[in-house]
């Protein structure tokens, strides 16, 4: 009589290995430093679009701690404090310029900036738009979403923030700024004006594709402290 071991016949398999999700992961540096236009706010499930005509946006600046943009009528500008892994507060009450609007854009920048302040946290989703969770007080979670935008070169406050070679360019020195802005005349040809700490200066420049090439440029002529 065949004997046989008590678990004859049954088979054994090895315990199905559960494949681990990843989750992406972002870092605040892929944020800093470029235009986000607000596209939506609210309830995160289902926001509300921004108006048509309402243009609002935010840059955040990863040399100075410094957040700016527009709020759909005046400019405005904030301290903010940000982590890698999603933690975002605006640290300071925005501070703007005094233009007034139609009643519509106030309001929508009324809101805008005071959702700004009670921001406390950031993420980018699978679509690569910027999203800020902030509470009005609602039951349910709010956010601010924004898709990259482009910055015209006409048009646009530059500020100068280093210069030279560029494998390892120089930062400007404590205490200068260097400013230019592009007016148009033509669609490769216009003038560029700034403030070179001291002085004010302006010129003519010429566009040929992605290059741009300056001609005489003339300056106020102030004496100041030595320095660039």
């Amino acid at each position: 009589e065949a004997t046989y071991p008590a678990d004859a016949g049954e088979a054994a398999y090895p315990a199905e290995e559960v494949p681990e999700i990843s989750q992406p992961i972002y870092q605040w540096r892929e944020v800093a430093d470029r235009l986000w236009v607000l596209v939506g706010y609210g309830d995160a499930l289902n926001p509300t679009v921004v108006e048509e005509g309402v243009v609002i946006s935010a840059n955040f600046s990863s040399t100075d701690g410094q957040m700016s943009g527009t709020g759909g009528c005046n400019n405005y500008f904030a301290a903010y404090e940000s982590t890698d892994d999603g933690g975002l507060t605006i640290s300071s009450e925005a501070g703007m310029t005094m233009m007034a609007c139609e009643e519509s854009l106030m309001a929508a920048e009324s809101a805008y900036l005071t959702a700004l302040n009670t921001v406390s946290a950031w993420s980018l989703n699978e679509n690569g738009n910027l999203e800020l969770t902030y509470s009005s007080g609602q039951p349910y979670e709010e956010k601010l979403v924004y898709v990259p935008g482009e910055t015209p070169l006409t048009g646009t406050i530059w500020q100068l923030v280093n210069y030279g070679d560029p494998e390892g360019p120089a930062p400007l020195e404590e205490g200068t700024s260097v400013t230019a802005v592009f007016l148009p005349e033509t669609d490769t040809t216009g003038t560029v004006s700034g403030n070179s700490t001291c002085n004010n200066y302006s010129g003519g420049y010429t566009l040929d594709g992605n290059n741009i090439s300056f001609g005489p440029v003339a300056g106020t002529m102030m004496m100041c402290v030595r320095g660039m």
